[in-house]
């Protein structure tokens, strides 16, 4: 899909957006979709954090991820971030490098903000090590779900 025929939208704290991206995000059939959403409905983002929502020319959802000061992991056992968060595609849309243009525009994100390490918490292998992060470490998570910890410096 060219980025020609996708719409990109921007949700962060301070900024205003269309409200109707908050329940795009939120009827995904993945938990992580509502709980980001609810972060959002709540104000319980940092000021930098930034939601990225891709949709189609009228407005269907293709996908959308996070750059989260503050991910799924207790901030106090694990003191650092930021994170690129919930990368979703929709199914439809699957296959064609949407999942690896959210992260790079993720990352303009995080050089943006002058951020020297990103992280990603994540039960897969593959999409974030083809994008340079490194596997860290197992953590668990506030879910209490055994996670893979990664890193990229900036």
């Amino acid at each position: 899909m060219t980025s020609s025929k996708i719409n990109t939208y921007h949700i962060s704290p301070t900024e205003d957006y269309p409200q109707f991206l908050i329940e795009l995000i939120q009827s995904i059939e993945w938990k992580a979709g509502p709980h980001l959403a609810q972060r959002v409905k709540d104000n319980n983002l940092a000021s930098y954090d930034e939601i990225i929502v891709l949709t189609t020319l009228d407005d269907q959802l293709i996908g959308f991820g996070a750059y989260l000061e503050t991910d799924i992991l207790d901030k106090t056992d694990y003191p650092f971030g930021p994170f690129v968060s919930t990368i979703y595609v929709t199914p439809k849309y699957r296959g064609q490098g949407i999942s690896y243009q959210l992260i790079n525009n993720i990352l303009h994100v995080a050089r943006k903000n002058k951020c020297e390490q990103l992280y990603v918490v994540t039960e897969h292998t593959g999409l974030y090590e083809k994008t340079g992060f490194i596997f860290q470490r197992f953590v668990t998570d506030i879910f209490n779900r055994k996670m893979r910890l990664l890193k990229k410096d900036l």
